[in-house]
């Protein structure tokens, strides 16, 4: 959306989707607070009020270290997760905005999917920050197509408004193809 921000990429996801596009790397560096923290001042002396977006792999699953990273370094701060873990109302609750962008090979039925949405939509959206970002296209099995995306807003709680989509594909190639569909 045009606004510069920080990725802070964690390892780890309690998912296995064949094509993502951050799949677990036989290297993963390992870096302290400090680190992190002068990463982004340095960042920051050139992009003030710059964003810092957690992201994975699931942050969720490392619960500790989002905690001292949002104890340490100034926000704002948004969090991307696929949505499958819930039990860290009190560290979502800490973000500015939630995007929670779930996979659709974790649902039997548009019905689960919708069951889901409204979770996150009921208990989870207090301040009205979280938003849905679903991977469309490419013909892989935990992305999206536009009917499923009508069909989630014809029976879930869902606001289309908060809806984000995103072309599947890493290379210009596929995303083109997947914007298409």
């Amino acid at each position: 959306v045009g606004r510069p921000a920080i990725f802070v990429r964690l390892s780890q996801c309690n998912l296995q989707c064949i094509g993502c596009d951050t799949p677990i790397r036989n290297k993963i560096e390992e870096v302290t607070i400090e680190s992190i923290m002068s990463r982004i001042d340095n960042f920051r002396k050139v992009h003030a009020n710059t964003r810092i977006v957690i992201t994975g792999g699931e942050p969720l699953l490392q619960p500790e270290a989002i905690s001292d990273i949002l104890d340490k370094v100034v926000g704002p701060y948004d969090l991307e997760t696929n949505g499958t873990i819930d039990n860290q109302i009190d560290l979502i609750k800490r973000f500015n905005i939630v995007v929670v962008s779930p996979k659709k090979s974790c649902f039997n039925t548009i019905k689960e999917s919708s069951s889901f949405i409204n979770t996150w939509n009921k208990e989870l959206n207090s301040n009205n920050n979280v938003f849905f970002k679903f991977v469309i296209g490419g013909g892989l099995k935990w992305s999206w197509s536009e009917s499923d995306i009508k069909s989630l807003i014809e029976i879930s709680s869902i606001d289309p408004s908060r809806i984000w989509l995103m072309p599947a594909g890493d290379n210009e190639a596929k995303l083109v193809v997947s914007g298409k569909n």
